[in-house]
């Protein structure tokens, strides 16, 4: 990448099409780069022209998340699945949480507080978000529209905060900020999708590291089944990009934390197989250790 695009801070759609196409000197088209986001391989982001509301959240665990508690006969009325009287007795409470549900067993725990966005966010792909995008691909490839959406609205990321986009209530009656506002489906029309320069060199870094372990794998053992050699090619790939993320603890080395990854998730391949990957996957060629590192 040149001097002059790293002193950007993000790229629109087709300047970033353009740059991954002179970086891996293959023609790359505007649907190549959103299927990277779709499979996680790219952080897509937004920017706001004007600005826009939306309610603040930080990760907790679900044990430390806000909830309500809401009367069992109650919660089966408005679901119409109550089918006696003896459940229309029932005193006993559902509770149920009031921030974003995660699949690792944590929430997006909610602010009450409304907050003012300007500038740029990376979209998280946990909702209305992922549809937009794959609606775009959809229509880029000439196929048909999508026919479900995230009701639980847009998700949006800055540093350690996610953000619900909000859409003002113009029918609402109250004088409260909060009340005016509900959460919305569609990212704003006078918003731009744009690639921020950071998560196109970490992309860049990281196809780099695929095109290391292409080249390295069968000079390093020549009996691989072919067969296996695309999955050790992802397993590398996903690993170096969990640890330079940040997974595994600190005071090991890149390559050890990359050998925990690789045993915690591939367990079904052979410590040779895992040995080989994290050897090519590493980007720190010493054979140096941390202090206090565990072989």
């Amino acid at each position: 990448m040149n001097k002059l695009l790293k002193l950007k801070n993000w790229l629109t759609i087709p300047e970033a099409v353009k740059q991954l196409t002179i970086t891996l000197e293959e023609e790359i088209t505007e649907i190549d780069l959103l299927q990277l986001v779709l499979d996680g391989h790219l952080d897509l982001s937004i920017y706001f022209v004007n600005h826009q509301m939306a309610r603040r959240g930080k990760v907790v665990p679900i044990e430390n998340a806000r909830y309500v508690e809401v009367p069992t006969n109650l919660f089966r009325a408005a679901a119409n699945q109550i089918e006696s009287e003896e459940e229309d007795q029932d005193v006993s409470n559902n509770i149920i949480v009031l921030g974003l549900e995660l699949e690792d067993g944590k929430v997006i725990d909610w602010e009450d507080e409304l907050h003012q966005l300007d500038g740029i966010y990376d979209l998280t792909m946990l909702g209305g978000e992922k549809s937009e995008i794959q609606q775009k691909l959809q229509d880029l490839r000439g196929l048909g529209s999508i026919d479900y959406v995230h009701l639980d609205g847009i998700f949006l990321k800055r540093g350690e905060y996610f953000f619900q986009l909000q859409v003002e209530n113009v029918d609402a009656q109250s004088n409260s900020v909060d009340s005016q506002y509900y959460p919305t489906i569609q990212l704003p029309e006078d918003a731009a999708l744009v690639v921020r320069v950071e998560a196109l060199i970490e992309l860049e870094k990281t196809l780099a590291n695929v095109e290391t372990v292409t080249t390295l794998l069968p000079a390093t053992e020549s009996d691989i089944d072919p067969v296996d050699q695309p999955e050790e090619l992802d397993a590398a790939n996903i690993a170096f990009r969990r640890v330079s993320r940040g997974y595994g603890d600190k005071a090991l080395t890149f390559r050890n934390r990359l050998l925990a990854f690789l045993e915690e998730n591939y367990s079904h391949l052979k410590s040779e197989a895992i040995e080989r990957i994290a050897t090519v996957a590493n980007p720190d060629k010493t054979r140096g250790r941390k202090k206090n590192d565990k072989e």
